[in-house]
């Protein structure tokens, strides 16, 4: 898989004009593993959904690592790290309406701190 798609875009432009041969060698550097999760993560930290950041980062804080380590690896401060690790008690079904944009952010934050009881009455529309 190739993660950075712009530099993608570049090399087919660039061969496009011909400027190499269709057999010429480019190099690539494949990273696998957890370090290819954080590079990736990083790459696309500016872009990427809080959703996705908390899951990302949720995926490191579970393998030890503390909110200053993740915040030091992409470039964001320990206070977002911690703020979007409190989203692991949000229940799936709000995370995906918030992903689907029919809910704010301030709204899920305030989910986090309902009981189960309210939970059930809100999606039950009671």
């Amino acid at each position: 898989m190739f993660s950075n798609l712009p530099m993608l875009a570049i090399l087919r432009g660039v061969r496009k004009q011909k400027a190499f041969d269709k057999d010429s060698e480019i190099a690539c550097h494949v990273v696998e593993g957890q370090e290819g999760k954080e590079i990736s993560l990083a790459e696309n930290e500016m872009r990427m959904h809080p959703a996705d950041q908390f899951e990302a980062f949720k995926s490191l804080a579970d393998e030890g690592k503390g909110a200053e380590d993740i915040a030091a690896r992409f470039g964001v401060t320990p206070t977002l790290v911690r703020q979007r690790l409190k989203l692991a008690c949000v229940s799936p079904k709000f995370m995906q309406i918030y992903r689907d944009g029919q809910m704010s952010f301030d709204q899920l934050m305030a989910f986090r701190k309902t009981k189960v009881y309210q939970y059930r009455a809100i999606v039950q529309g009671n």
